[in-house]
């Protein structure tokens, strides 16, 4: 739903599904979304993919019919398997890398749940964060160009070069 109305609020038109039929009809009502069966929003053209809940979205199963150019949410490990991942890849769609595109999560955690009594929140770091997000997903883009990887593979360099440049 935060995504929904994010991209509502951006003007986006929304297909939406949910294991929850109620959360559609929440999201039909509040945003003018257009429901469609969890089982198979994957398959129904659209821009982006954005699977925002479980992982495994993207299996041998559908992956050779997903319909949007993008695929990128705010689920942990979209892919059932590295196969698939690369086999999405092959067909041309984007992807951008689940851990750096729902990398706000991490500042929810910290500036949220984890530390409130450490310290109190600190909106100009949270935002440099979650601004840096995108400047991370061209990194990830240009990895992938300049040493002929997959994109989550070129996501995973870019967090091993990450953890080099982190003091002990």
């Amino acid at each position: 739903m935060k995504l929904a109305r994010l991209l509502h609020g951006a003007g986006a038109d929304l297909l939406v599904a949910d294991l929850d039929p109620g959360r559609v009809r929440s999201a039909e009502a509040e945003f003018g979304a257009r429901g469609v069966e969890a089982a198979a929003v994957a398959t129904v053209p659209a821009d982006v993919f954005a699977p925002c809940a479980l992982g495994d979205a993207v299996t041998a199963a559908n992956v050779d019919r997903i319909a949007a150019a993008v695929v990128a949410g705010a689920a942990n490990n979209v892919f059932a398997s590295n196969e698939v991942a690369e086999r999405l890849e092959e067909r041309g769609i984007i992807y951008a890398v689940d851990f750096i595109a729902n990398a706000g999560g991490i500042v929810y955690d910290d500036q949220y749940r984890a530390r409130p009594k450490v310290r109190p929140f600190d909106e100009a770091r949270a935002r440099t964060y979650v601004d840096g997000i995108f400047d991370r997903t061209l990194r990830t883009f240009a990895l992938a160009d300049e040493f002929d990887l997959p994109l989550w593979r070129a996501g995973l360099r870019l967090a091993e070069e990450n953890l080099d440049r982190t003091p002990a």
